[in-house]
């Protein structure tokens, strides 16, 4: 493949990397601002649950103990979905470490490439130099 190809193959590999990093990004952003609104769900369930525990009379106490399972499972339901998130939340990191070190490794031989095709630009201008020096020289020191 010519280096010319090469580096623009790279290119296009690493806004794609480039991509998939900023998705993994926007995903655990995501999860994580789920985990929150789970949280705070759960923390705004125990506490109507104890407002209602507090509020309770002797008309409402046969009541009191459905009420109490109901909010346990109900609090067991989030329970299992901030795990789930969290869960996810560490597969999207392992997952976003994984490309953004796959990006960098692009990255570098993007760099490295276009080094090597600077390198051989400069030998090439500096044989077109000499060549052009030795015509020169040989010009001026012709004996007719």
């Amino acid at each position: 493949m010519s280096s010319d190809r090469r580096q623009r193959a790279l290119a296009i590999l690493q806004r794609l990397k480039d991509r998939k990093v900023e998705e993994l990004g926007q995903r655990i952003a995501e999860t994580r601002a789920q985990e929150t609104q789970a949280q705070a769900s759960l923390e705004d369930l125990t506490a109507r649950s104890q407002e209602a525990v507090a509020a309770a009379t002797p008309e409402t106490y046969p009541f009191l103990s459905d009420y109490l399972t109901a909010v346990a499972r109900q609090k067991a339901l989030l329970q299992v979905r901030l795990d789930q998130l969290a869960e996810d939340s560490k597969q999207l990191a392992r997952e976003l470490r994984a490309s953004f070190v796959d990006a960098k490794t692009n990255d570098t031989l993007l760099e490295k490439s276009a080094e090597d095709i600077q390198r051989r630009n400069d030998l090439t201008e500096e044989a077109q130099m000499s060549e052009a020096a030795i015509s020169a020289y040989i010009r001026r020191h012709r004996p007719f």
